[in-house]
């Protein structure tokens, strides 16, 4: 089996170096060829030999890994190493760098859908998902700051305390978002287009979102919302019922907003002057034509 190695070595405070990884994998009959998301030459290491890609890192380096795969089209798996995890999380797959790779011998292979988004900065696939409004707005602010703590949870409740501020502060954005023959318009705060359930600093906004089912999940909060989410953070339960999130379902979407940036995967359009802006930016958002599979534990059920 050719197998590729793609790790980022600072993900989760660069706790899991390269020689670890190198050598686990050696040790369960494995034989990486290793790079570096760092390497001006990523992803050379993609290519069509390639029978399984191995993305060590955190929800950044899973997406790095999925939009470079070549047209062979190679398994994901997935070493979680990063701050939040959420596909990782999402799909199950959880525990310590020996034990996921040692499940992968009898791990499933999980087909994944793989969306696209369009607009004036071009086209760019994601997998967790995109979004407006409060949730984008800090995750911006976290992409800016500079955090020296390393530790993941440390980092987590960092986010989560950014998003709060967030919460209490964010105006409403005017959205229209039309669904083929159906249109919702409003003034929400946050307006989320989820391929799984969890979102920024692990969140888990919804439950039951299948990754596999061809259809993307919309997830929208008016300003009534406001102290329910504010509630929900503060007590940190798992359950969103005491949120009025509302919910629908799509295969395509054409949005046209307001004063935020839009957060596809890791990256926002506008990063700067978006709350001047007097002219609406506009999104197309599609199903991918390509799936992905990716390794998921046995006791995974979507």
């Amino acid at each position: 089996m050719r197998v590729s190695l793609i790790h980022n070595p600072t993900a989760g405070g660069g706790n899991v170096s390269r020689d670890r990884l190198i050598k686990l994998l050696r040790t369960m009959g494995y034989n990486p060829r290793y790079q570096s998301t760092k390497d001006p030459e990523f992803p050379s290491i993609l290519d069509d030999l390639l029978d399984l890609a191995i993305a060590a890192g955190g929800d950044g380096t899973v997406t790095k890994v999925a939009v470079n795969l070549p047209e062979s089209n190679p398994a994901i798996a997935i070493i979680p190493l990063g701050t939040a995890n959420n596909i990782a999380t999402d799909l199950g797959i959880i525990g310590t760098p020996e034990e996921i790779i040692q499940s992968w011998a009898t791990a499933s292979r999980q087909s994944f859908d793989l969306w696209t988004a369009s607009g004036s900065w071009g086209r760019r696939l994601f997998l967790e998902g995109c979004g407006l409004g409060m949730l984008t707005l800090a995750a911006l602010d976290m992409h800016h700051r500079e955090i020296s703590v390393s530790d993941p949870s440390e980092k987590l409740a960092i986010a989560r305390h950014v998003l709060r501020k967030k919460v209490m502060e964010c105006e409403p954005i005017a959205v229209s978002a039309c669904l083929g023959d159906r249109v919702i318009e409003g003034h929400f705060l946050f307006l989320e287009m989820l391929n799984i359930g969890f979102v920024g600093p692990r969140l888990s906004i919804a439950s039951k979102i299948d990754p596999t089912d061809r259809w993307l999940d919309l997830a929208y909060l008016e300003e009534e919302g406001r102290s329910a989410l504010l509630e929900w953070l503060d007590t940190e339960t798992t359950s969103t019922d005491i949120i009025p999130i509302t919910f629908s379902r799509c295969q395509q979407l054409n949005l046209s907003w307001r004063k935020s940036p839009i957060r596809v995967g890791d990256d926002f359009f506008p990063e700067t002057d978006f709350d001047n802006s007097q002219v609406p930016q506009q999104a197309e958002i599609s199903l991918a034509p390509r799936t992905l599979t990716i390794l998921t534990p046995k006791s995974y059920d979507n």
